[in-house]
């Protein structure tokens, strides 16, 4: 097994979400939402303590998901010295030998989406329960290539290409 640390910025979740939601209420804007509505939909630094308080839930899944495919999982948060604001949470895995290491990368952007997307909806509930469906069709999908990505392994191959030998590199 192979030590290593997934880290999801959470300056990076909540600027997403701003963004996600602004664009979401300018759509609706633009097909005749009202525009109490459409404020209802962006969220801005003023929900900032109830997006950080959701976004406890998808860490907490998150951490069960990593446990469940490769091993225990355990995770840490970073605090920021100057505000007292969590900055990062690592979450601290040990991950197969033969686990492809180039997909590290791309797993941890997959569990910032996954965060991004679990967080909104569980916002959205709170504030435009009828637009959080959205939402939820979005993580089934990252759920869906989570698990693919967790499944992931690097196929045996020998040392050497020309020998006769029956010694394959795991």
């Amino acid at each position: 097994m192979k030590k290593r640390k997934l880290t999801l910025d959470h300056n990076n979740v909540l600027q997403r979400i701003y963004t996600h939601s602004y664009y979401t209420g300018e759509a609706r804007r633009e097909i005749g939402f009202p525009e109490k509505a459409v404020a209802k939909l962006q969220a801005s630094n003023d929900d900032k303590e109830q997006l950080c308080d959701h976004m406890n839930t998808p860490i907490g899944e998150i951490t069960r998901m990593l446990s469940r495919y490769f091993a225990l999982c355990r995770n840490e948060t970073e605090v920021s010295e100057t505000t007292d604001e969590i900055k990062n949470t690592i979450f601290i895995i040990d991950i197969p030998q033969n686990y492809p290491d180039e997909t590290v990368p791309q797993l941890e952007m997959m569990i910032e989406n996954y965060a991004v997307m679990r967080t909104l909806q569980l916002w959205m509930q709170q504030h435009k329960p009828d637009e959080a469906a959205i939402a939820t069709g979005e993580i089934q999908q990252i759920i869906f290539n989570l698990r693919e990505m967790f499944a992931l392994r690097k196929r045996p191959h020998r040392e050497k290409e020309n020998s006769f030998d029956n010694l394959i590199d795991l």
